[in-house]
């Protein structure tokens, strides 16, 4: 179904076109004038003329502006291969491109592969393979003194800030460099 904007106005342009062809047919009897009255060139009244002979009326609307044959169409198959290799793999249009090469002997450029990804609706990569997550919550939290093996006094770290903390944790460690008590 098309927009019915497209269709009105492809409707007033077979209905100016055939207007043309009738007033030349008719009433002047000559194209240049008639060509000069509408302000098209006698090139594209001929066009018109001969489309409306061979199809009638149907044959005034525009022609599709797309071209006839797309020469170096990617087939069906290797396009179903892209987006198969995409899903399981998880791999960017580069990446899919050497795979291709690589296993089944068959380039496609990476911007090509891009393109069939804009086609098909396929969103980006998720980098989270690549991203290191959180921690595990198995891991032991790190307590002051657990990690150096320096020995910490009870200071009642509930009521400290972390800025007091770092400060008595910094304090210790020197205490204990200073009198040569590394573990």
């Amino acid at each position: 179904m098309k927009n019915p904007a497209y269709e009105q106005i492809q409707a007033r342009k077979v209905k100016a076109r055939l207007r043309m062809l009738q007033h030349a047919q008719r009433i002047s009897g000559n194209v240049s004038q008639t060509c000069r009255f509408f302000g098209v060139s006698r090139a594209l009244f001929y066009i018109g003329k001969e489309r409306y002979e061979k199809h009638g009326v149907a044959g005034l609307r525009d022609l599709p502006r797309r071209p006839h044959k797309i020469r170096f169409r990617i087939p069906p198959e290797i396009v179903s291969l892209i987006l198969r290799i995409r899903e399981e793999h998880r791999y960017g249009a580069v990446r899919v491109s050497l795979y291709l090469q690589r296993h089944y002997h068959a380039y496609v450029s990476p911007t090509t592969i891009l393109k069939i990804f804009h086609r098909h609706h396929v969103g980006p990569v998720s980098l989270k393979k690549y991203r290191p997550g959180p921690k595990p919550p198995d891991t032991p939290l790190q307590v002051p003194g657990r990690s150096t093996g320096v020995p910490t006094r009870n200071y009642g770290c509930a009521a400290l800030s972390p800025k007091d903390m770092r400060v008595i944790i910094s304090r210790t460690d020197m205490r204990t460099i200073r009198n040569g008590m590394i573990f």
